[in-house]
């Protein structure tokens, strides 16, 4: 009677053994060995018309959800979760990417002229939780709330304002950086513009071409991989030249800065010698 407990005893530690490794292969652990670090696997949502996705993003770049910078749209890095991310966006934008590390949407819609693309935004995750944001190419006719001089007036003034400028045969690309590290975000505003006589002037600075923002959660030790990957070139400059403002031009950050708090800075320009920037053609 004792041998035949003995084997019913091993037989059933046997098949318990067998069930949890099954169990735990079944189960997608991606980061470490931490069980919330799981590959998403999104779930379906009604996707809205058209017009319907497109009425409620423009409705959350002129409100962001309610909140500030680095917050967009109501996700906040550090807090939020993929799910919550994916539940909100994936009604109004085509999912590009579900990983372990990566969300990552745009706009199928295309572009017009009377309707430009809407910003593509990409998610970095940690545990399951985003810890860092960049939203790419933010057209003009969306910046109404997120301009430089909305921005100043909302987050005063940035610790470092870096320039980048490419000089291109018949036109030029001039990009402001706006950097607020404390406030744990990044702006890129670029301008298109033309250069003359050895030198570029970007006008209209209240007018950018598109806009960039770079968004994380200052305290995680993966931060500095997540500007590499939302290809920050504050933070990677060895790829193109970039030179903080007041070396290439005759601004300084404050003098910049007090100037949008004057009614007369739309006429105002920066200017920049092309032979700075040779290397960047």
């Amino acid at each position: 009677m004792k041998k035949i407990l003995s084997y019913l005893s091993g037989l059933f530690a046997l098949i318990l053994v067998v069930y949890l490794a099954r169990l735990w292969s079944d189960t997608r652990y991606q980061i470490g060995s931490d069980p919330r670090a799981v590959t998403p696997s999104p779930t379906s949502y009604p996707a809205l018309s058209q017009d319907e996705a497109r009425a409620q993003i423009i409705d959350l770049l002129q409100t962001n959800g309610g909140c500030r910078l680095p917050c967009w749209w109501g996700i906040t890095p550090g807090e939020t979760h993929w799910e919550t991310v994916h539940a909100l966006l994936s009604p109004m934008l085509k999912t590009d990417y579900a990983e372990d590390k990566l969300l990552s949407y745009h706009d199928p819609s295309g572009s017009t002229p009377e309707k430009p693309a809407l910003p593509g935004v990409e998610f970095h995750l940690q545990d399951s939780i985003v810890q860092a944001i960049t939203v790419f190419s933010v057209r003009s006719n969306y910046l109404s709330e997120l301009d430089i001089h909305h921005i100043f007036q909302t987050y005063g003034k940035p610790d470092q304002i870096y320039l980048r400028a490419f000089p291109f045969t018949s036109r030029s690309l001039v990009q402001i950086f706006l950097h607020y590290p404390r406030q744990e975000m990044a702006i890129e505003y670029r301008f298109d513009t033309e250069a003359a006589d050895q030198k570029i002037r970007v006008c209209n600075l209240d007018q950018p071409a598109e806009a960039d923002f770079h968004l994380w959660e200052y305290d995680r030790p993966m931060v500095q991989d997540f500007y590499i990957i939302a290809r920050n070139a504050l933070w990677h400059p060895s790829e193109y030249k970039i030179l903080p403002l007041d070396e290439a031009s005759s601004w300084t950050v404050d003098s910049f800065y007090e100037s949008f708090q004057l009614p007369e800075m739309h006429t105002a320009c920066i200017e920049t010698v092309t032979v700075l920037w040779e290397e960047n053609r």
